[in-house]
């Protein structure tokens, strides 16, 4: 699956250096899990006192794994996320 609007992890990451977000939302599914858990750990990495929330069909029904497999994930949303993450927001 390609990667959303073709950004390559250094793309995000420029990105994330010059917008220093308070959240970062990754969506997860079961087919992109390792991209999305690469993202996850990257984003972290570059803003570390940001919040990262995995989002969406993996999450919600291997939400533990996932959070073991990425430690630098704050929050794992599971379900339909838009509620949850104005909620978080």
């Amino acid at each position: 699956m390609p990667p959303a609007l073709k950004f390559s992890f250094e793309d995000v990451q420029r990105r994330l250096e010059k917008t220093h977000p308070h959240v970062i939302g990754v969506q997860t599914t079961t087919p992109t899990i390792r991209q999305a858990i690469k993202a996850a750990k990257n984003a972290k990495e570059v803003v570390p006192d940001a919040c990262v929330v995995l989002r969406d069909y993996h999450v919600s029904f291997l939400q533990e794994e996932t959070m073991k497999e990425c430690p630098g994930v704050d929050i794992c949303v599971r379900g339909e996320a838009e509620y949850t993450m104005l909620e978080l927001m």
